[in-house]
């Protein structure tokens, strides 16, 4: 149960534990049969986000936009999709970014009763799809939270340094998404 990480895990605290694990099991079996197996990187086993206030702003703009880099692919858990938490979260709009900016592949997982009210409503609604992408337009890194004022500071330099301004991150995080999307239909 334990390798180098594969997928860089992006998530909300605040989601319950179990459906989490859920939502992750749901990822893990839907990949193809003979997949490699998958090993997530997952903050809470890896890393003292609580020590880390004491690293650099840089350290968040280029190590940990490069340790993305080399575990090769993001998941995020989404839910619920009709509004999604980590997209008014700052941390996972820039974990968004960071994947874009490294060109890792990005993927969504959600638990199995979050998959279905999803399918339903692109398969089920004739305007489902256009529901699905106002979701995700909604994205705004300005008004986004975060767990403290100095995180949310942070990221906001490092969008206005190498992102291309708010306005990029959030065109970013938007685009990443709807790419998803279009690979998922």
């Amino acid at each position: 149960f334990v390798g180098r990480p594969t997928h860089f895990l992006s998530h909300a605290w605040l989601y319950r534990f179990l459906n989490l694990v859920e939502a992750l099991r749901s990822f893990v079996n839907a990949r193809p049969e003979g997949s490699a197996p998958v090993f997530f990187w997952f903050d809470v086993f890896a890393i003292d986000e609580h020590a880390t206030q004491s690293l650099p702003r840089e350290w968040w703009g280029t190590t940990f936009r490069e340790a993305i880099g080399l575990i090769g692919n993001t998941v995020m858990m989404i839910s619920p999709w009709s509004d999604p938490e980590p997209l008014r979260r700052a941390w996972c709009l820039w974990e968004l970014f960071c994947t874009e900016s490294v060109g890792a592949p990005f993927s969504v997982c959600l638990g199995p009763a979050e998959a279905a009210a999803f399918e339903a409503t692109f398969l089920g609604d004739p305007y489902g799809f256009h529901k699905i992408l106002e979701a995700f337009a909604a994205i705004d890194v300005g008004s986004a939270e975060a767990g403290s004022a100095e995180d949310k500071a942070m990221i906001m330099e490092q969008a206005r340094r190498g992102a291309g301004g708010l306005e990029g991150l959030n065109a970013t995080a938007v685009g990443t998404l709807r790419r998803w999307f279009v690979g998922f239909v």
